[in-house]
């Protein structure tokens, strides 16, 4: 049996010489020579079953590509007055002057986010209570927009305690701040995977050096 193993392991291409070598039957010669050849047909199929797969998997990243483009150049040609959802949280953030800037694509720039952070627990309670008044059939239900509110309200209080950590202009951090700042990165690491968000590469920085940062 170990004759058998290795042979097939090493996957000899004259297994003749080894036959001979070793004194073996017919019957053991054939034996070997039929699971060496299930072995390759085994190995080739995996193989043609794998380029399948990363054939397939290249086909559907096109198509969703092509899919997330029209979604975009939908959206650009959509106004206020299609948007009215958009609209009325847009509204809220701007009762507080956070407002997106056609300079930074239509989104938040630094300084508003820095302020959208800051207020998350004054505001979120109006963007949810505003989602729940909104009527319409394709409307998600109550249960999935508090569960959503309440998990982008918990990532914006943790990413602003992180920033307070890790911005500390006079004190000194102590071991406690350290212990803090350790357990909030992974909250916020949980709870971006909840929120089904992007691993950008500024997320991933704080991640992986906001620790070593506050050091």
């Amino acid at each position: 049996m170990n004759q058998i193993m290795f042979l097939l392991a090493f996957g000899l291409k004259d297994p003749l010489f080894f036959f001979k070598s070793h004194g073996l039957t017919n019957e053991q010669r054939n034996g070997i020579t039929a699971e060496r050849e299930n072995k390759v047909r085994l190995i080739s199929g995996m193989v043609e079953q794998r380029k399948h797969l990363e054939k397939d998997v290249l086909l559907k990243r096109k198509v969703l590509a092509e899919k997330k483009k029209g979604f975009q150049e939908i959206l650009k040609r959509k106004k206020k007055i299609d948007m009215p959802v958009t609209a009325d949280l847009e509204n809220i953030l701007n009762s507080y002057i956070i407002m997106a800037a056609a300079y930074h694509g239509g989104k938040l720039n630094g300084v508003d986010c820095r302020a959208l952070i800051q207020l998350t627990k004054e505001i979120f309670p109006l963007f949810q209570a505003q989602l729940l008044a909104v009527s319409h059939p394709d409307r998600c239900s109550s249960n999935a927009i508090i569960d959503t509110c309440n998990v982008h309200h918990d990532l914006f209080v943790t990413l602003d305690l992180i920033s307070s950590k890790i911005r500390m202009r006079y004190n000194e951090p102590q071991k406690e701040d350290y212990n803090i700042l350790e357990r909030v990165l992974a909250n916020l690491d949980y709870l971006w995977k909840v929120a089904n968000l992007s691993y950008t590469p500024k997320i991933h920085s704080i991640l992986m050096h906001a620790f070593d940062q506050m050091k």
